[in-house]
């Protein structure tokens, strides 16, 4: 009676059975649960309700217990009075009378909001475990204390090329002795202090599938720490990069000896540029001088010669007076050439309004001979050579009225616009700077199309003489400005509508 007294409040399941295993007393809590009476109960109302997947486990429990009088635990499912099946855990103690086995006293507790829990978490580490086994990166999970491989990935296996049986549940350094006079020291700080450990691309000497091989691997040890702070697991994160890694230095010697290449080609183009120079100072000075006293002297037999009794005297002469007169232009145009490749530019702001109009100023007169339209807009204003950008400017218009057509006044027109992604794409510019373009365009006799590429080469003509002057230095002197000045020169057109030439320069060099 005291013990019914005792139990019958008790939130907890209560009940007791006699010698023969018949039950004999169910407390308050289990009506409540099951939702049944305790007559009920007591006439085995309550075997029922055990789910059916547990009941031969529940009973064998209690059955071997009982044939050996001992105490006895388990865990079942049992549904209440509301229709849900819920985990009880319950226990048996042996109840004895004078030393006589008596029966059982049991209780049973609701245990499953930790069941669910637990199978959570066994889910949750089921899902790591094939998460683990699946990944592209090698994993290899290690006991902490013991150092027993627990969990290995087939990522692993490749990377360490070792037999699968020779890392699992084995001490990690047996399994790579060659690398542990490395690393040992390292995964042993990882679980003394519980510090992640790094290594990137490093040089490791392996033997794999029988062989010893070089190779290189990036890998992180990793602690995992329980709630107390302690670690009691490492995952070892691998992955190879012997193929990236000899790539990039493949790469890096073919740069390097470009690179070489390239400063034996540099030291090769200043000595160019110094047998350039000689020979500027040599068509400046030792053959400028002939040809000026060729000059000076045919004039003065020609002053001498009776033109109407010496025609053909004087036809040879004047022959000899104008080739002499385009030698001295063409050694003008090469020096002026070469100066551009020697002379040190120095850079100022230059207002490309005031140079296209100091230019036209140039050709005033033959401007005014050919009723030629020359004109520009709001052209801008940039850090360059004015004496080069003078050139540029001078030629470019030398060009437009030179290859004007005879029957069409010449309308030159100058404008600037944005350079887009897509030129400097093409011409392999700078991409950390602003362009502009400037753009010449006339109605002259134009470009085929197939020769715009060659045009810019230096002594390159298209015409005769016969038919239009010049040396064929004009525009590759254009060319060496725009690159001088870090930019690019291309032009379009075609016989009917004229040329364009694209002039590229930055707005600030560098």
């Amino acid at each position: 009676m005291q013990f019914e007294q005792l139990t019958e409040h008790m939130e907890v399941l209560i009940a007791t059975s006699d010698q023969t295993s018949n039950a004999n007393y169910f407390n308050k809590a289990w009506e409540i649960f099951t939702g049944r009476s305790r007559i009920e109960l007591l006439n085995y109302g309550w075997a029922d309700l055990v789910h059916k997947e547990d009941v031969a486990g529940i009973l064998k429990i209690y059955t071997d217990a009982f044939a050996h009088q001992k105490n006895w635990k388990g865990e079942f499912r049992m549904r209440n009075s509301e229709g849900e099946y819920r985990w009880l855990l319950s226990t048996g103690i042996k109840l004895e009378t004078d030393g006589v086995f008596a029966g059982y006293v049991s209780s049973s507790v609701d245990i499953t909001e930790q069941v669910n829990a637990r199978r959570m978490v066994e889910t949750d580490k089921q899902i790591l475990r094939e998460l683990v086994l699946t990944a592209p990166i090698g994993i290899c999970v290690l006991n902490a204390p013991s150092l027993v491989a627990e969990i290995v990935n087939q990522s692993f296996v490749e990377i360490a090329g070792k037999p699968y049986e020779r890392i699992m549940g084995n001490y990690y350094w047996d399994t790579f002795a060659e690398a542990a006079p490395y690393y040992e020291e390292a995964l042993k700080g990882v679980v003394n202090k519980g510090e992640p450990y790094y290594a990137n691309e490093v040089p490791l000497t392996l033997i794999r599938h029988g062989k010893s091989e070089d190779i290189y691997v990036t890998f992180v040890y990793t602690p995992i720490k329980n709630s107390d702070g302690e670690v009691y697991k490492v995952i070892v994160w691998v992955l190879e990069n012997t193929r990236q890694v000899t790539e990039r230095q493949r790469v890096e010697d073919e740069v390097a000896k470009r690179t070489k290449d390239l400063a034996e080609a540099n030291n090769n183009l200043r000595e160019s540029n110094a047998e350039l120079a000689q020979f500027a100072y040599i068509a400046s000075h030792d053959l400028q001088e002939p040809l000026r006293k060729i000059s000076v002297y045919s004039q003065m037999v020609q002053k001498l010669i009776n033109v109407s009794t010496h025609p053909h005297e004087a036809n040879f002469l004047n022959k000899i007076a104008g080739s002499t007169a385009r030698m001295q232009a063409l050694i003008r145009d090469v020096l002026a050439y070469s100066e551009l490749s020697t002379k040190n530019q120095s850079l100022s702001q230059v207002d490309l309004n005031e140079v296209a109009l100091n230019s036209k100023a140039d050709f005033e007169l033959l401007i005014e001979e050919q009723n030629a339209i020359l004109e520009w807009i709001s052209l801008p204003t940039i850090d360059g050579n004015e004496q080069q950008m003078s050139q540029l400017f001078g030629n470019m218009m030398s060009n437009a009225l030179k290859f004007a057509r005879k029957d069409t006044p010449l309308k030159f027109r100058i404008t600037s616009t944005g350079t887009t992604t897509d030129e400097i794409m093409r011409h392999n510019l700078s991409t950390d700077r602003d362009f502009v373009t400037i753009h010449f365009a006339d109605n002259g006799i134009g470009i085929r199309p197939e020769h715009t590429g060659k045009i810019f080469d230096i002594f390159q003509r298209l015409h005769r003489k016969s038919e239009y002057e010049g040396t064929g230095i004009g525009l590759a002197m254009c060319k060496k400005i725009a690159l001088n000045h870090q930019g690019a020169i291309d032009a379009e057109g075609s016989n009917e509508k004229g040329a364009i030439f694209n002039v590229i320069l930055p707005l600030k060099t560098h």
